[in-house]
C-alpha cells in the first residue's frame, strides 16, 4: 500500500467532521484573538485543544502542531522545540481579528507563499520547507521563529541611520550639489559607534 504525504493523511474525512476551531477573546480591551484547534464541537471545553493561532492587529504567532488525529504525535509541537511562528503584518493593513471560521479561513489565505494556509492541515510552513524549521529547531534556546518579508525597513539598521541623515539633511537645507557633498561629510562623523551598534539592537540583531 502506498504511503500518504503528510497533507493527504491529515486531510482524511473525519467520522465526527472534526477537527473544529474554537475562537476566544479574553477580554472587552484585549487587542487579539485566541484560535484553538479541538476535538470537540463543544466551545466551552471538552475534549483535547491546544493553541493554533494568537493574531494581534500588528502580528500572527502561529504554533504548528500535528494534527493529524492517527499519529503518535497528535496536537504536540510538529517543528519539536521550535512552538512558535511569528508572521508581522504587511505594510498595507492590520490583521483583522476573527470572529468566526470563516474569518480565520480568510485571514490565513492572505499568508505568505511557503506557509500552509488550510489549518486542518496543520500550520506552519509547506511540507517542502519543512527542514527550514528543523535546523532551526536543532538550535538550543530557540523557540520562536520570525518571519521577514523581502523587504522590511523595521528591522534593518541602515534604515535607521538613513532616518537621521535625511533629518539632518533638511535641517541645513543645503541648495547646491557641492554643498549638499559637503553637508553629507560632516554628517557621518555625527554617527557614533555605540549609536550605531543601537541601530542593530533596535532591530533584533546581536552587534557583537
Amino acid at each position: 500500500m502506498a504511503s500518504l504525504r503528510p497533507s493527504d493523511f491529515n486531510q482524511r474525512e473525519r467520522a465526527d467532521g472534526g477537527p473544529f476551531l474554537h475562537i476566544y477573546v479574553p477580554g472587552e480591551e484585549a487587542n487579539f484573538v485566541e484560535v484553538y484547534i479541538s476535538d470537540s464541537d463543544d466551545p466551552s471545553g471538552g475534549g483535547d485543544s491546544r493553541l493554533l493561532l494568537r493574531i494581534f492587529p500588528d502580528a500572527l504567532f502561529v504554533h504548528p502542531i500535528h494534527v493529524g488525529q492517527g499519529s503518535k504525535n497528535y496536537l504536540e509541537p510538529k517543528y519539536g522545540s521550535l512552538t512558535e511562528v511569528v508572521i508581522p503584518r504587511s505594510t498595507l493593513a492590520p490583521y483583522k481579528l476573527p470572529q468566526t471560521v470563516d474569518d480565520v479561513d480568510e485571514l490565513l489565505s492572505s499568508l505568505p507563499k511557503g506557509f500552509e494556509t488550510n489549518w486542518r492541515l496543520g500550520l506552519g510552513l509547506l511540507y517542502e520547507y519543512r527542514l527550514i524549521c528543523r535546523s532551526v529547531a536543532s538550535i538550543p534556546g530557540v523557540n520562536t521563529l520570525l518571519y521577514l518579508p523581502p523587504y522590511s525597513p523595521d528591522f534593518n539598521p541602515i534604515e535607521k541611520a538613513f532616518a537621521k541623515l535625511k533629518a539632518v539633511l533638511r535641517a541645513k537645507a543645503e541648495r547646491t550639489v557641492e554643498g549638499l557633498w559637503n553637508t553629507v561629510g560632516q554628517i557621518v562623523t555625527l554617527f557614533e559607534p555605540q549609536e550605531c551598534a543601537n541601530y542593530f539592537k533596535s532591530c533584533g540583531y546581536d552587534p557583537e
